[in-house]
């Protein structure tokens, strides 16, 4: 692995690309070395031979944690709208004047 991502790698962060029974392919976001320093890649791909490999995880977003994200910012959306004037209707007359006759 040295040749691809440089020596004394110990994690490898990136997007599944494809796999074989022998090796994964990814396109590598960052190398993290035993000392932790992080190096950032733009997505290259690098085979990753499986028996170099001790542990595999995957990231996924949590649905509920992103729905209640969206409804709160849609509700502050739609509160700061409010407060510019940017949505019409309701009783809100605070800018007329009364007209005399």
């Amino acid at each position: 692995m040295a040749s691809q991502v440089g020596p004394r790698i110990r994690f490898l962060f990136g997007d599944l690309n494809g796999s074989t029974d022998q090796a994964l392919v990814l396109a590598l976001r960052s190398a993290t070395d035993y000392r932790g320093i992080e190096s950032f890649w733009s997505g290259e791909h690098v085979t990753v031979p499986r028996v170099d490999i001790a542990h595999i995880s995957e990231r996924r977003l949590s649905r509920s944690r992103t729905a209640l994200l969206t409804a709160g910012l849609l509700a502050g959306l739609y509160v700061a709208g409010r407060g510019f004037g940017l949505f019409a209707g309701g009783d809100d007359h605070r800018g007329d004047l009364p007209v005399s006759q």
